[in-house]
Formats: C-alpha cells, sequence, structure tokens
C-alpha cells in the first residue's frame, strides 16, 4: 500500500486546520497495468480538497506555500522534497469547490508534476512509501514591488553589505527593510549598478496551459533519469526561487528571501566598486 498523508492545511489567520489521509494500493510490483499510478489521481486532488477547504470559504486574494515530501522504500532516509509559494488575486470558478482556489490549484498541479516525475521514471520502478504535504494558506496577496535601493557607496567584490529596500505592497503603501546582501566575487572595480530583480510569478492559467501544451511543441527532450538518485533530484528541482536576485557587471546571483512578502519588480542604485587590501 502507497500512503498519501496531506496534513495539516493550515490557515494560518485562526490556526484551523484541516487533517486528510488516504491509502492506495501499489501496483508497482505489477508494472501500473493501467499505465498510471492511483497515487497520481489521489495525491493532487487530496491536496486540492484541503487547501481549499481549510478556510471554510473562498476568498480571491491569497497567498499559500505548500512543501511536499516523497519517501522511497529503496532510498528510506533520502526522501524526494520541496517547497513553493504561491499567491492568488481572484477565484478562478466560483462553482469549482476546492480547485476555484487559485492557491489549492496552484499545488494540486505542482504535486501532480512530482508524481508524474515517478511514473516516467526509466530505471527500476521505485516503491513510493509515502507523500506528505504541508500547506499553509493565509488571506491577502503577500506581494511587495520593489521601489528604490539605498546601498553603501563603496562596496568590495565579494563584501555582505547592506541594503534598505523601499518596497511598495500591492494596493497598498511603501514599507522600508533592511536586507544583506553579498557583492559577486569576481565585480571589477569601478562604477558599477546594483540591479535588485524580484521574483517573477506565474498564473495558474500559464501553469494550466504548459500542462496541456507539454510535449506538443516537437522537441525532443531526450531520455529521463534512470538512477534513483536523480528523479529525487528531479523532484527537488520542482522548488522555484520565488526570492530577489542582485545582477551588477554581468554577474548575478540570489540576494534575498522574504519570508513575509513575495517580492517583485526591479530597482537599482549605483556603487563604487574598490579593490580589496
Amino acid at each position: 500500500m502507497q500512503s498519501t498523508r496531506d496534513p495539516p492545511a493550515t490557515d494560518h489567520d485562526t490556526g484551523q486546520k484541516r487533517f486528510m489521509e488516504t491509502a492506495v494500493a501499489d501496483e508497482t510490483d505489477v508494472d501500473t497495468p493501467t499505465g498510471f499510478t492511483p497515487l497520481g489521481a489521489v495525491a493532487p486532488l487530496a491536496i486540492a480538497e484541503a487547501a481549499g477547504s481549510v478556510m471554510r470559504s473562498s476568498p480571491g486574494r491569497l497567498t499559500g506555500r505548500m512543501c511536499m515530501r516523497i519517501t522511497f522504500r529503496e532510498r528510506p532516509n533520502k526522501p524526494a522534497r520541496f517547497c513553493n509559494r504561491y499567491l492568488s488575486s481572484t477565484i478562478l470558478a466560483p462553482d469549482a469547490g476546492a480547485l476555484g482556489n487559485s492557491v489549492a490549484f496552484s499545488a494540486a498541479l505542482d504535486a501532480l508534476d512530482a508524481i508524474s516525475l515517478i511514473e516516467g521514471f526509466e530505471g527500476r520502478t521505485p516503491h513510493v512509501g509515502t507523500v506528505s504535504a504541508d500547506i499553509n494558506v493565509r488571506r491577502g496577496e503577500q506581494l511587495a514591488f520593489l521601489r528604490k535601493i539605498n546601498a553603501p557607496h563603496r562596496v568590495k567584490p565579494g563584501q555582505r553589505v547592506r541594503l534598505r529596500v523601499t518596497m511598495q505592497r500591492i494596493r497598498g503603501g511603501n514599507l522600508t527593510k533592511t536586507y544583506h546582501v553579498r557583492i559577486p566575487r569576481n565585480i571589477k572595480p569601478g562604477r558599477r549598478t546594483l540591479k535588485l530583480v524580484g521574483a517573477q510569478q506565474s498564473s495558474p492559467d500559464d501553469a494550466l496551459l504548459e500542462l496541456l501544451l507539454e510535449g506538443d511543441d516537437g522537441e525532443d527532450v531526450g531520455p529521463g533519469p534512470t538512477r534513483l538518485n536523480n528523479l529525487i533530484d528531479e523532484i527537488h528541482a520542482l522548488g522555484r526561487w520565488d526570492g530577489v536576485t542582485v545582477r551588477m557587471g554581468g554577474h548575478g546571483k540570489r540576494a534575498f528571501r522574504d519570508d513575509d512578502l513575495v517580492v517583485t519588480g526591479r530597482a537599482h542604485a549605483t556603487v563604487r566598486v574598490v579593490k580589496k587590501r
């Protein structure tokens, strides 16, 4: 038997939790005669149901986060896992139940992607032990746009500097927060533009369109992984960086990630890079 455990789905604002647990038949040893696993049908729907019903309402503007963890019998101490954040600005469909919740819909699509990687694995078929998901949903879009950077006038390559970043909350006022960012190590001396580039947000419609058109572009994507460790790495890669990157002089790297806000947009400041002594 395989089990999907999707507790808890948590309403961040009230602390209300929704627990769900489902067991499905493991058909691995009979080569999955239907061509797809029951887990692939059950897990995304269970996640959508938990995330879509925990609030006992259907607000359009939401922020959510899901962390998914998949264990394999062959690698009990090396689970595959990833975490993603989601934003919602509107109800997808008022009569769609749990799937009308954009956060629930996006989380379910990510779960489907993970299970699909397992179903398409070309090596010795692994045995899935458990699939668990931890989902947190809160009311309101926790989104902010980059507006201004206050940076030190002089910086050194590889130095960790303090930036005061002014942002505008969506449909709200400005706020300023301080972040510590490391200057790229290979930057050359001179006057440089320090750019912060926020996360790129995709909509559920984009994800659904990609799902529908997948494999129809005529491109040869090549063979999939044949080793379980590589499959685990592919599932891990489903986690999307939703933080801010720093770019200077043709170099770019991750700068910071705000735990409370998804930060998007762009801002820049001019600094002088000096040599290390």
